[in-house]
């Protein structure tokens, strides 16, 4: 599951038809469940994490990264893309999705089931390979910090087996091995 996905979520409960009103939560956030065809039934966006901008912050010195880049024991060509991703949001979480039914007795139940909450990547820079090296820029974007995230490595869909840590204004050769070229 992504961040910011909407998502239908059915609840079904036995009872004689004394439900009266039903809850879904997710955090503090509550959303009014509606009864269709004995289920309850209601919609709700999981909440976002901070989004990384595209804009570039003017303040901020980028990290470059610089190495070798090689494929199945080969200099990639001259002309290969290298591009770097970051996370938009801070790793995956877990959210507890909490279910609240009420009969006409004002007799509560409760229900709970935790939901994975992934973060969907980034691209924030690229680089293009000459002579079997490549190097890039990761410029920081305003409204967060990168500061510490783990950037990822990728030529075309293959993600290379190592990773940076970003950190303004640094300098780092990471040599970065795929190991077969993209189609």
């Amino acid at each position: 599951m992504l961040e910011g996905e909407k998502y239908s979520i059915s609840v079904q409960a036995e009872d004689n038809g004394d439900v009266e009103s039903g809850n879904i939560s997710i955090g503090v956030k509550s959303y009014r469940a509606t009864l269709k065809d004995g289920k309850w039934i209601a919609e709700i966006s999981i909440p976002e994490g901070p989004a990384v901008s595209d804009k570039i912050s003017s303040t901020i010195i980028p990290h470059v990264f610089a190495g070798t880049a090689v494929i199945n024991g080969m200099p990639a060509p001259d002309g290969t893309p290298v591009t770097a991703w970051i996370p938009a949001a801070a790793g995956t979480s877990t959210s507890t999705i909490k279910i609240t039914a009420v009969d006409n007795l004002s007799k509560v139940g409760l229900g709970t089931q935790e939901i994975k909450v992934g973060s969907q990547m980034v691209q924030v820079g690229e680089g293009t390979v000459t002579g079997g090296v490549y190097s890039l820029l990761v410029h920081q974007r305003e409204g967060g910090s990168f500061a510490g995230k783990t950037v990822r490595f990728k030529l075309g869909d293959l993600d290379a087996g190592q990773t940076g840590v970003w950190e303004a204004g640094a300098g780092h050769e990471l040599n970065l091995w795929f190991p077969f070229e993209p189609t």
